[in-house]
């Protein structure tokens, strides 16, 4: 049951097989008890990735414009596959009769756009999983109530649903897509997301591993691999307009994962010179202040917990070249993130008030917004939440259900987890190692 109650906080957004597997671990556990790479130099707001995404920025524009907001839906427009080449498209779009606002009716726009494009999706294709059986040996052992094991094998199928592969279209004329060549077929999220997504991806490589689709696992890996080869980085997802984007550095984490239930050492080499470049992406840094756009392309990167991946992304790297036999490799990840910890805790742990406190860059002072995140996620142990709650005297009307116990032996109190790290407190980070 481990390897599905992983699957807790995907994004709603996540349509897909991934998100019922965490909703199957769940149910089942009751049953059974760097910088944003916005530009090559690193400097500026981000800007269009190639012409194609301008040209479809403008139809974007003109249908928001023609249909209204209540029938507008951003994505469908950069994800259109071209019929024809850019100009010829350009040419039939600037030809378009206009009124004195500039606007395009609604039929004009319609036929323009059913004459000119294929539709968004079209240049993913179907591909059957080669691993998919209905029923894996040894799939979810422990259920034995035959309505739910049932219902999981339901949840199990739907990955045949998802599957698909990057069309040939897309490798015979890759300018007239947004769409990205991929060498192996993928598990899309579902819905409008027709296309990998670097985040998704982890969720999905963990429920494709309760599935006993190690293949399939496999190959998603492969497929970011080759982003990397190709952009420098794991790109956002694989549309032209994600090149200048990344998310957070969860590639590491799912060769750890694969390699944990299949000790594939091969796939371990053919990964760690991917994610060692990777890496160095990640913790590089400007000094000159990013401009607003370059700032909301950093979103999809950045988030509450970044630099708790970066670390884990070490760990793991170390973990993964001690595999191989690269002890050097092995050796510098690990300090790269013991030296990480060390910053951590001494910009953010306030020893007099037994906290984690938020750092603020713009005044140089420590606030505690995130203090109260430990409490409502039940991730600290009781004499911790004691702490925090006679340091926090102010929130009178602060009510404390069941706290979850750390189960920590030394007697140690531990600080409360910081919204922005999740280290115990002035304790080590730590990681199981790979056996």
């Amino acid at each position: 049951m481990e390897e599905l109650q992983v699957l807790s906080f995907t994004k709603l957004r996540l349509i897909s097989v991934a998100i019922f597997i965490f909703v199957l671990a769940t149910a089942l556990s009751t049953v059974n008890g760097s910088s944003s790479p916005c530009s090559s130099n690193g400097k500026g707001p981000v800007t269009p990735t190639i012409p194609l995404v301008s040209f479809l920025e403008r139809v974007q524009e003109a249908a928001l414009s023609t249909f209204g907001e209540s029938q507008f839906d951003p994505k469908l427009y950069v994800d259109l596959p071209l019929k024809f080449d850019l100009s010829t498209t350009v040419n039939a779009f600037d030809k378009l009769p206009r009124s004195g606002n500039g606007s395009v009716t609604v039929a004009d726009l319609k036929g323009f756009i059913g004459k000119y494009f294929e539709g968004a999706g079209d240049d993913m294709v179907y591909a059957e999983p080669v691993d998919f059986v209905p029923e894996p040996e040894g799939f979810l052992m422990k259920v034995k109530n035959p309505e739910v094991r049932a219902w999981a094998l339901e949840v199990h199928a739907l990955w045949k649903n998802l599957s698909r592969k990057v069309s040939d279209k897309v490798l015979k004329q890759p300018e007239l897509h947004t769409l990205l060549p991929l060498p192996e077929p993928v598990m899309i999220p579902g819905s409008r997301y027709k296309e990998v997504y670097y985040w998704d991806s982890y969720w999905v490589i963990r429920g494709l591993l309760a599935s006993k689709m190690y293949k399939t696992a496999k190959a998603i890996v492969t497929n970011l691999i080759h982003l990397i080869e190709e952009y420098g980085h794991v790109l956002n997802g694989a549309r032209a307009y994600y090149t200048n984007r990344s998310q957070p550095p969860l590639l590491s984490a799912m060769v750890h994962q694969i390699y944990s239930r299949t000790g594939d050492t091969q796939l371990v080499k053919k990964a760690l010179p991917a994610l060692d470049k990777q890496s160095a992406l990640k913790i590089s840094s400007t000094s000159e202040k990013q401009k607003f756009y370059r700032e909301v392309a950093s979103t999809a990167e950045c988030w509450l917990g970044l630099q708790h991946k970066v670390d884990e992304m070490e760990l793991d790297i170390a973990a993964l070249a001690k595999v191989t036999g690269d002890k050097s490799t092995a050796e510098h990840f690990l300090k790269a993130s013991q030296d990480r910890v060390m910053a951590i805790k001494s910009i953010f742990w306030n020893s007099n008030k037994g906290q984690w406190l938020d750092y603020w860059l713009s005044d140089s002072t420590c606030q505690v917004v995130s203090l109260c995140k430990s409490l409502w996620c039940l991730t600290v142990n009781s004499p911790s939440a004691v702490l925090l709650i006679v340091r926090f005297d102010s929130f009178r009307n602060l009510k404390l259900g069941k706290l979850q116990k750390n189960g920590s032996k030394d007697g140690e109190i531990h600080g409360a987890e910081c919204g922005t790290f999740k280290l115990n407190g002035p304790g080590n980070y730590k990681r199981k190692s790979i056996r």
